[in-house]
């Protein structure tokens, strides 16, 4: 079995799904009736190839300044192998939607083995990466993560993690506490 948490489009998704990404004013665009946005640091023939690619899709697909925007929902696979992150709500709820396995008609995609291996791969990916975190911070002994709620959790007895909106801070615990 290969390592899930190195499979961009496993991974991907689900850590820019909700990034905070500006909300685009397309009202003065040619893309202003295409409800799927999407935000992208590509351009030049990047762009052009991206915007290609949509059309073979048979997307109708606009560049307006640094997104891209398309009738219908880009799959999330491609969202991650060209690097987009979507921006509109429409083109998050695509890419939540088939994170949990479900297909853009409300009809499951995936197989229960294929949503445990997704699952798999985001809490591998978790792993890994507070594996690199306490590492970083000079942890080497073991240490157990216990949740204290959905939004924060307490490692050892010396950091604190807490979900914010633009993403988990990480801090040393308060003695106080």
């Amino acid at each position: 079995m290969s390592n899930l948490t190195e499979t961009p489009e496993r991974t991907y998704p689900s850590r820019i799904v909700d990034a905070a990404v500006l909300a685009p004013d397309l009202s003065n665009t040619e893309a202003a009736s295409l409800p799927y946005v999407y935000a992208t640091t590509v351009d030049g023939p990047a762009a052009v190839a991206v915007l290609q690619d949509t059309r073979r899709l048979g997307l109708t697909a606009k560049w307006a300044g640094d997104f891209v925007a398309t009738d219908r929902e880009i799959p999330a696979p491609l969202v991650a192998e060209w690097l987009l992150l979507p921006s509109s709500s429409m083109a998050r709820d695509s890419v939540r939607l088939w994170l949990m396995g479900v297909d853009k008609d409300g009809t499951p995609e995936a197989t229960e083995a294929d949503a445990f291996e997704r699952k798999l791969g985001d809490m591998l990916g978790m792993v890994e990466l507070l594996d690199g975190v306490l590492k970083g911070l000079g942890v080497q002994e073991h240490v157990s993560i216990e949740p204290i709620t959905a939004d924060s959790i307490m490692i050892g007895q010396k950091l604190r993690l807490t979900k914010e909106a633009s993403g988990w801070k990480v801090a040393p615990l308060d003695i106080g506490e």
